[in-house]
């Protein structure tokens, strides 16, 4: 970065022949002597002049003494030492414009910018016209970040000697650090004229060009300084860099491997090649190489942040969040780890906390449109419907162009039930990214609850040409195929989510459902036990099990299945209704009548309860109000053929036969078989 100045006492080449002659003569070794010279041992050099000095040798003696020391003294890192030394030299010489820029550089050595730059400006002052101060003045204000101080004492060396091509080098450092990347990238390039075999003045070019996202002359420039120099290991691993960003993985790998074997302490080549085998889904060896980064180099935040990204994408959120905590100790003011950190709890499902991180984020970063899209998806699992709009909304404002804004958009629309805005969300975020396996799932789910069914079904099959292993979408697929009876269909489709993803439960329970409702109560059983055994929290697995064991007259088994759904989700009306059947079949008509009740508090529509109800009465012998709640299942659910003939038969037994023979025969329109049940 600078020029230092030095003069021998006695000269290398004199010591030199000493040592020839006295290895011919085998004569004991000669006493070390006081000389400037890197070959030398620095300790034999500081012996030698301290030596000298305490002789009281003439002035100039003196003078060649101290500054031969000083210059050991500065090798061993003994700064104060070499300051003194240098201060004795400026006391013997005060007008001596070498001394106080000798001293400067001991005091920028020793990250004394400040004294640094005083002693450069009193030699300066005694020599004005000095372009190798201005040179080390300018690094001084360089490393100080005042820019534009560097650049005019760079500029002024130039000016005094336009040959000094370590000045444009500094000053095109200065240009390249203070975002002026145009001029920097002239400054080397006048660089690498004046010297065209500098393998640092192409690479720092290649820096600049890859500052200004422009790969292709970086990689040339890199290519370049590799040729001049082979043995760089900051090379390979910055045209690695370069390499990776162009998505050339494989030539990106080969570089970085060749960095570390030349330098198995380049941390910066650890974690650039943890990145690529990021890039690769190769979460395994990223983590290895992450970890060989933290243990060269502990304090390196990103490190700890990348190794987070792949421990929560394996599935160990703790250790995810462990390593985002460490990342944000040590440089608390990075938005997108708070980011992370809040998907990670999302995850968890520990939304509200999730939310204080995706807070913070946007504090750090108000342009962070993911952070106000996660923030905006975790209020929607809370059910904070209007807050998750208005923040999707901000992420869409800030990125027209986000598909997934949209989509996460009509997910919120989705779960207020609002399907048509859900779709037309969809279709956005397919205009965007029209093969998106996720989005054609999503939308396929809001058809079918608007009993499209023929674009349901279209949807999810797209949904598995584009990302065939997608077990959620034959899941769904098989849901709808169910539905319309085709149960066949559902059950391959089950049986091949289950296959891709075993651990699945929701894949089990539909499965289990579509056994059940093709009277296989054995394997509907065995299903359901599965999908418990994987997910205990599912209350509808507990309720469809709880159904199954009321056909085969479990019904103790099936009151308790009945009570876990309701535990697990108290506004499950439906497990209420089906327990009210249990309750009923045993002949507890009160209570069943009780758990009707609790059903209709929920939803006071539900024709299940109203029918179940009605039952119970007419158990009971109460026709009456048997028919009375028949009537409001039938108001509920006009095409309900089973309540019209429960309702015709207590208004047999109520003489009423106008009124019973109508009851048959709406049932017989409806369904001709209901009799038979």
């Amino acid at each position: 970065m600078r020029a230092l100045m030095g003069w021998a006492f006695v000269s290398a080449a004199f010591a030199g022949a000493l040592s020839t002659f006295q290895s011919a003569i085998s004569l004991p070794a000669l006493p070390p002597v006081c000389v400037s010279d890197d070959d030398t041992p620095a300790q034999d050099i500081v012996t030698a002049c301290t030596t000298l000095i305490q002789s009281h040798p003439d002035a100039d003696a003196l003078l060649k003494a101290y500054d031969n020391r000083a210059e050991a003294y500065d090798r061993l890192d003994k700064y104060d030492l070499a300051i003194a030394d240098r201060t004795a030299i400026i006391t013997l010489k005060p007008n001596d414009a070498g001394a106080w820029r000798d001293r400067g550089d001991v005091y920028d050595d020793a990250d004394d910018d400040d004294r640094a730059i005083a002693d450069y400006d009193r030699s300066l002052r005694l020599k004005p016209d000095d372009a190798v101060t201005f040179n080390n003045r300018g690094y001084a204000y360089f490393r100080k970040k005042q820019y534009d101080d560097a650049v005019a004492d760079y500029s002024q060396a130039l000016t005094l000697d336009p040959a000094y091509e370590l000045a444009a080098v500094n000053r095109a450092r200065a240009y390249r650090d203070s975002g002026r990347l145009d001029l920097a990238i002239a400054d080397f390039t006048k660089a690498v004229k004046m010297k065209p075999d500098d393998a640092t003045a192409f690479r720092e070019r290649g820096d600049a060009y890859d500052d200004r996202k422009d790969e292709a002359p970086a990689e040339a420039d890199y290519d370049q300084s590799i040729k001049l120099d082979p043995t760089s290991s900051t090379s390979f691993n910055n045209r690695g860099f370069v390499l990776e960003k162009l998505g050339k993985y494989d030539l990106a790998l080969a570089d970085y491997n060749q960095a570390i074997a030349l330098d198995p302490k380049n941390s910066s080549a650890f974690l650039n090649r943890g990145a690529v085998y990021d890039d690769k889904n190769d979460d395994a060896r990223a983590i290895a190489d992450y970890n060989a980064e933290i243990r060269l180099n502990p304090s390196d935040a990103l490190a700890y942040e990348f190794r987070g990204v792949d421990y929560a994408d394996q599935g160990h959120p703790d250790l995810a969040l462990a390593d985002y905590d460490r990342s944000v100790k040590l440089n608390p003011n990075v938005g997108e780890v708070y980011r992370y950190r809040g998907t990670t709890l999302d995850d968890k499902g520990d939304y509200a906390h999730a939310i204080a991180q995706f807070d913070q984020a946007i504090r750090l970063d108000p342009k962070d449109y993911s952070a106000y899209a996660d923030r905006g998806t975790a209020e929607d699992k809370l059910g904070q419907y209007d807050r998750a709009l208005a923040d999707i909304n901000a992420a869409l404002v800030l990125k027209p162009d986000f598909a997934d804004g949209f989509a996460r958009r009509g997910d919120v629309y989705d779960d207020r039930n609002d399907d048509d805005r859900a779709i037309a969300d969809y279709n956005a975020a397919l205009k965007l990214a029209p093969n998106d396996a996720d989005y054609l799932n999503n939308r396929a789910y809001a058809e079918d609850r608007l009993n499209r069914t023929d674009l349901a079904l279209a949807d999810y099959s797209a949904a598995i040409a584009a990302r065939p292993n997608f077990a959620v979408a034959y899941d769904n697929r098989g849901r709808v195929r169910e539905e319309h009876s085709e149960f066949a269909s559902a059950l391959d489709d089950y049986n091949k989510a289950i296959a891709l993803k075993p651990d699945y439960a929701p894949a089990w329970r539909d499965r289990g459902e579509a056994y059940d409702d093709t009277g296989d109560e054995d394997r509907a059983l065995a299903d359901y036990d599965k999908a418990i055994a994987l997910d205990p929290t599912d209350a509808r697995a507990f309720n469809d099990r709880g159904v199954s064991l009321t056909r085969t007259r479990q019904l103790d088994r099936a009151i308790a299945d009945f009570d876990s759904a309701v535990k697990l989700d108290p506004k499950y009306a439906l497990a209420h209704v089906n327990r009210g059947d249990a309750l009923e079949e045993k002949g507890a008509d009160d209570q069943a009548i009780a758990e009707y009740g609790q059903a209709l508090s929920i939803d006071s529509k539900s024709p299940g309860a109203f029918y179940g109800r009605g039952e119970a009465y007419a158990a009971k012998g109460d026709d009456a109000r048997a028919i009375a709640n028949y009537d409001e299942a039938i108001a509920a659910e006009p095409r309900f053929a089973q309540a019209y003939y429960r309702r015709g038969l207590a208004k047999l037994r109520r003489h009423d036969g106008e009124g019973s023979d109508a009851d048959f025969d709406a049932a017989k329109k409806i369904d001709p078989s209901v009799t038979l049940r």
